[in-house]
């Protein structure tokens, strides 16, 4: 499957296993070890170009080449940006809301502080336990200020385990990419 056909390049990458969703490409972050100048996305800045979230939904639910349900495709938000940073998480909470009538398990990774009181409208439509889950990314807590630059501070980050407990989110620690000599000590 190309899911990288006509302007989307980089909105919307993968196959039917797993798809990866962006609403914008890039990241505000500056994290030291950002690799998305690798692959010529823009780092720190507030110029991202954005997609509105019914034009990714649409593209996407038109391939013919999702699985739909609960064992089908994987969609994961946010790897060529920061899915919920301010300027980003209208987009990504609408697309959440379009794609979780689906029925397809749905990821996010951050490294930003996410509030349950703002998630908390995105869970009425989830079909099963663990459909929606969270991905909390950080490399580093005694250097996330050298490290992570932009980021959520992460007793900030890690208020997002909340999501679980009150909502029922299934919230991970997302330990990507480990810092030589920092990251295992931490």
């Amino acid at each position: 499957m190309n899911m990288q056909a006509d302007s989307l390049v980089g909105y919307i990458t993968g196959d039917s296993k797993r798809i990866f969703l962006n609403t914008a490409l890039g990241c505000n972050s500056q994290c030291a070890y950002c690799y998305l100048p690798s692959i010529g996305l823009p780092v720190g800045t507030n110029e991202m170009e954005r997609q509105p979230a019914d034009i990714i939904f649409e593209k996407v639910a038109q391939s013919g080449e999702v699985v739909l349900g609960k064992m089908g495709t994987t969609f994961s938000i946010g790897c060529f940006s920061e899915c919920w940073d301010a300027d980003n998480r209208i987009q990504t909470k609408q697309l959440i809301e379009y794609l979780t009538p689906l029925g397809n398990p749905i990821q996010l990774a951050t490294k930003r502080q996410i509030d349950t009181k703002e998630f908390e409208p995105l869970i009425f439509n989830i079909m099963w336990d663990g459909q929606v889950s969270v991905y909390l990314s950080c490399s580093t807590i005694s250097k996330w200020k050298e490290y992570e630059y932009g980021t959520s501070p992460p007793n900030k980050r890690f208020q997002g385990f909340e999501l679980i407990q009150k909502l029922g989110v299934p919230t991970f620690l997302y330990i990507k990419p480990v810092i030589n000599e920092i990251t295992i000590l931490d």
